[in-house]
């Protein structure tokens, strides 16, 4: 770790010698997509951070497509318009050669997810910032087994798109975790919701009606989940059924907060951004900027306690998205 944050600390200080000529400074913040609240807090973050130290944030969206992100990071890269890359990724793989050989030259963050394997920090770059999807996957299913008691039950998860490496992580870990904390449930059934309000109705409506005997709904988005009880109230079983999310939007602390949602993992999209953007900006300035990783688990918003939010603590939190 000692090499690590060595590495890390002279590609800092030499991006702050270089940059400091250029400024203000302009940042390619790359992310997955727009079109969400959670993608919304994150890019007002974004954009707030670099306002408030004279920097311009520019905002390259990815469609959800690996593709068309591999693009559009080459095209920041070469177009030479940038002093900094923030790079929230859709496929960490299929960037990770171009993304730690952009680091030999300008400061390059991380935001979410990995980009070269399970490790969140890659070495040579700034910082990684955001949350570890297969652990919060893992995080996840322990809650719901809390929901059911140790119930011998039938589990229902409706899922993000299965394309994405953060979804395929996620979905890894709430698989393991259902074995891990309550062997004796099932999951009967993983539609994908694919982060899309419409779709995650249908697929509730489907799922109760091929398992009548559902006891449990989990999904890896509270956008979805605010949709499954929908579905839920609509089929007379909400409140019956437990229903578990992933995220913290206001509308699921709504429904935790009426007892219709058993409870969530909460997310920081604010700082998730916020900490990758002036994580860039020091680097540029020449700060001494070490590759600490920052979880927004460990937040101190939690005080240390974790960021599972049930009816018994939801009202000491307000949602970010």
């Amino acid at each position: 770790m000692a090499a690590l944050a060595a590495g890390a600390l002279v590609v800092a200080v030499a991006a702050g010698t270089a940059g400091a000529a250029n400024k203000p400074y302009k940042v390619a913040y790359l992310i997955g997509g727009l079109g969400n609240t959670y993608l919304t807090a994150q890019v007002d973050a974004a954009k707030a951070a670099g306002k408030a130290r004279g920097a311009t944030v520019d905002i390259i969206a990815g469609d959800f497509t690996p593709a068309t992100q591999l693009t559009q990071i080459q095209d920041a890269i070469s177009s030479g318009k940038y002093q900094a890359i923030v790079a929230e990724t859709l496929d960490g793989a299929t960037v990770c050669k171009l993304l730690t050989a952009a680091a030999k030259k300008l400061p390059v963050s991380i935001v979410t997810s990995p980009i070269c394997g399970s490790n969140p920090y890659t070495a040579g770059t700034v910082k990684f910032s955001g949350r570890l999807d297969f652990q919060d996957g893992q995080t996840t299913a322990k809650l719901a087994c809390t929901a059911l008691a140790g119930a011998a039950a039938e589990i229902a998860f409706v899922t993000g798109p299965v394309a994405l490496t953060s979804v395929q992580l996620f979905n890894k870990g709430f698989v393991a975790g259902i074995k891990a904390s309550c062997p004796t449930a099932k999951i009967v059934a993983s539609p994908a919701g694919n982060y899309d309000p419409a779709a995650s109705l249908a697929a509730a409506q489907d799922v109760l009606q091929a398992h009548p005997n559902i006891s449990l709904i989990a999904t890896g988005a509270d956008n979805m989940t605010v949709a499954v009880a929908k579905g839920l109230k609509s089929a007379g079983k909400l409140g019956s059924v437990k229903l578990v999310g992933y995220g913290g939007t206001k509308e699921a602390f709504a429904l935790i907060k009426s007892g219709d949602m058993f409870g969530t993992v909460m997310l920081l999209p604010k700082q998730e951004a916020a900490v990758g953007v002036n994580a860039v900006l020091d680097a540029l300035d020449g700060k001494k900027v070490m590759p600490k990783i920052y979880l927004e688990k460990d937040d101190p918003i939690f005080k240390g306690k974790g960021n599972i939010i049930t009816k018994a603590n939801v009202a000491q939190f307000t949602a970010q998205w």
